[in-house]
């Protein structure tokens, strides 16, 4: 699993205050100044692959963590181990646990979202907010669908259904039109599958977390110097709400990708990075 034998990414455990262990990955000088990235729903540092070493080599420590249930860290559950609440008290614990000093934090999808609420638990703490293709603050599109497709009674049977052409197919519906997942992006993206517990875990996300359906979360309560970025094909959102949502906050700086879809870390990086060099400069 990424990062095996990649000597620019440094990977260890970290034990937070409520007990749980997450996998964090870095890569860049420890006293450059730190960003901070939460991956999504279903996704792990992985997704960030291309993001780090780039951060790194524009003089930032770049830092991204597989929450809990992901990845290499810890898989708990229990009721209400993966509710908005506590999905938020997660992030909280993994940003003090790293005792970061004035970091830029964000995140991808979920990940996002779960960072401008980490943000808002820890205001002065923060120095800025990446958001790339924010998904989960005012619903999701045909999510009674895709909780409709995993319910309770298939529960215990996840574990044997994550075939790889079933990862592949999610892979794609998330792409655009711009490029298509690669067998590597399959194969990583299934790694945690190994786990009985991952897909155990991604389900009650799916099924726990509200999503923004219920309590939207506007993106003008945002306080922080932000710059958001997605793509004009996702599926995952809303293209016309978003850009409606990003218009009304109060600090932020805000591109459509054309074309592209929701992994926009994977699918135009270039763009990504770009943007987000140009925002880092102005902070």
């Amino acid at each position: 699993m990424f990062p095996a034998r990649d000597s620019r990414f440094r990977s260890r455990m970290v034990r937070l205050k409520s007990g749980i262990s997450v996998r964090v990955v870095e890569c860049g000088d420890e006293s450059a100044p730190p960003i901070l990235l939460y991956p999504g729903w279903a996704c792990s540092v992985y997704i960030f692959r291309l993001i780090l070493p780039a951060l790194a080599e524009m003089g930032y420590r770049a830092i991204s963590v597989d929450l809990k249930g992901h990845g290499l860290s810890d898989k708990p559950f229990g009721p209400g181990e993966y509710t908005r609440p506590a999905l938020v008290r997660h992030g909280v614990e993994i940003f003090d646990a790293l005792a970061l000093t004035n970091p830029v934090i964000g995140g991808h999808s979920l990940g996002a979202v779960l960072s401008f609420m980490v943000a808002a638990e820890r205001s002065d703490a923060v120095r800025a907010l990446l958001l790339y293709s924010p998904v989960g603050y005012r619903g999701v599109p045909h999510l009674r669908l895709y909780r409709a497709c995993t319910p309770a009674f298939v529960r215990p049977l996840l574990p044997y259904l994550t075939w790889r052409w079933v990862i592949a197919a999610i892979l794609r519906r998330t792409y655009g039109g711009i490029g298509r997942p690669t067998a590597r992006d399959v194969d990583e993206y299934r790694a945690p599958t190994q786990f009985p517990e991952f897909s155990l875990a991604v389900r009650d996300l799916l099924h726990e977390l509200d999503f923004g359906e219920r309590v939207p979360v506007p993106l003008a309560s945002i306080a922080h110097r932000s710059l958001l970025l997605f793509g004009t094909k996702d599926l995952l959102m809303n293209e016309g709400a978003t850009a409606k949502d990003a218009a009304a906050m109060r600090d932020a700086e805000v591109h459509e990708i054309p074309g592209a879809g929701h992994v926009i870390c994977e699918e135009t990086p270039d763009v990504v990075l770009e943007a987000t060099r140009r925002f880092l400069r102005t902070l």
